[in-house]
């Protein structure tokens, strides 16, 4: 069904089947596999990332992170008629922003994908 067009005739989308989640440790190893860390090291050096990452953000700094993009955070909060009843009692959720780069944008663009018809 067409969410904009709940009335519409009904059509079939393509979707994304996700095969698994990979871990903080499979990625640690993967890293450790493709440089001289070993998987210790990578781990203590993704999660110094979460962790510097998490800081700036909440100094309300957007981090860029070389050809990957850049993190912001954003605001889901209630309005109010006037600037003087503005208060951060309002926000009501804290989301996280990725807008990747536009290298990081055209290598996703070049992804080729295999067909599982599952029904």
């Amino acid at each position: 069904m067409n969410p904009l067009d709940p009335k519409g005739p009904k059509k079939w989308y393509v979707t994304q089947m996700r095969a698994a989640q990979s871990s903080e440790d499979q990625v640690a190893f993967d890293i450790a596999e493709g440089t001289t860390l070993n998987p210790s090291e990578a781990m203590m050096v993704l999660r110094q990332l979460r962790n510097v990452l998490l800081k700036r953000l909440l100094m309300g700094e957007t981090v860029k992170l070389g050809n990957w993009g850049s993190f912001s955070l954003s605001f889901a909060s209630e309005g109010v008629d006037e600037k003087k009843d503005v208060s951060l009692g309002q926000i009501k959720q804290i989301n996280l922003v990725f807008r990747p780069d536009r290298s990081f944008r055209e290598d996703l663009q070049k992804a080729s994908f295999t067909w599982i018809d599952k029904l």
